[in-house]
């Protein structure tokens, strides 16, 4: 009786089977489905996880360590103290370093610096500014040099006078001072 099983194997055994995971055509789609499902608690983030084949208390389990851990680092997305909150971007940072090398430059006091970017940038720790901002730090760079490093101020259609214009090309908006 080669290749023959017993009439009763069925009851000595239990046969599990699982169909592979069908493939979204448009994953997007997709995602936004289980979301709009989810907020309409149509559908539960287990449903969701069961259909992507993902274990549902494993998942559960790896967002607890990863709150956890990023708790512990003081980075937590929306908290306060995250690295979003406090960190400058690109054109921010380039504006700041034109506020102090205007200061550098005698363009005005560092008092005004001060002034100037706390009202640009009222998230900045106040420590920070006041290092940013002391008079014996501008000492030893000549005026010419820091001027020379300064962007070149947006120029107002009227001339003079202080112009709160749009910078071209870089979707932010500060004030100068022109002559």
């Amino acid at each position: 009786m080669a290749g023959k099983l017993p009439s009763n194997i069925l009851d000595d055994i239990e046969i599990i089977v699982t169909p592979p995971a069908v493939e979204a055509r448009d994953k997007i789609a997709d995602a936004t489905a289980n979301q709009m499902y989810l907020n309409m608690r149509a559908k539960s983030l287990q449903t969701i996880d069961q259909e992507l084949g993902l274990d549902f208390e494993a998942e559960q389990r790896n967002f607890e360590q990863m709150d956890e851990a990023m708790a512990n680092a003081d980075i937590a997305p929306g908290g306060e103290g995250g690295v979003a909150d406090s960190a400058l971007n690109g054109l921010q940072i380039e504006n700041l370093t034109n506020i102090v090398l205007n200061v550098a430059a005698g363009k005005f006091p560092a008092e005004v610096g001060k002034a100037i970017a706390k009202a640009a940038f009222p998230m900045m720790d106040e420590a920070a500014l006041e290092d940013m901002f002391k008079p014996e730090l501008y000492a030893s760079i000549e005026p010419e040099k820091a001027e020379e490093n300064v962007d070149e101020p947006l120029q107002s259609p009227q001339g003079g006078g202080m112009s709160n214009r749009q910078d071209p090309g870089q979707g932010s908006t500060r004030a100068v001072q022109t002559d």
